[in-house]
């Protein structure tokens, strides 16, 4: 299904991006992560270098993956905008 995304119109993709960017303005700034992921980040923090935060990012990756992009590939939002190309 996602590659359909693919195949969108320019005013599809624009509706898309819309619908996203609202998304991001209604969420708050911090993302939530496990306990182990925080203590990761303090204990580089001790000594931080540029990986400071690849693990957070791998962690919210993996939570994506895992939940929020099967959520969105049966939500109704998509199905919509899929019956709306046809």
């Amino acid at each position: 299904m996602a590659d359909d995304l693919v195949s969108f119109t320019e005013s599809q993709k624009r509706k898309l991006e819309k619908e996203r960017a609202e998304i991001f303005r209604e969420q708050e700034s911090e993302v939530s992560i496990d306990h182990k992921t925080r203590q990761t980040i303090e204990e580089v923090m001790e000594e931080p270098d540029q990986t400071v935060y690849d693990h957070a990012q791998c962690h919210v990756c993996y939570v994506m993956y895992q939940d929020c992009y099967p959520r969105f590939l049966v939500s109704n939002f998509l199905n919509a905008l899929l019956m709306s190309r046809d």
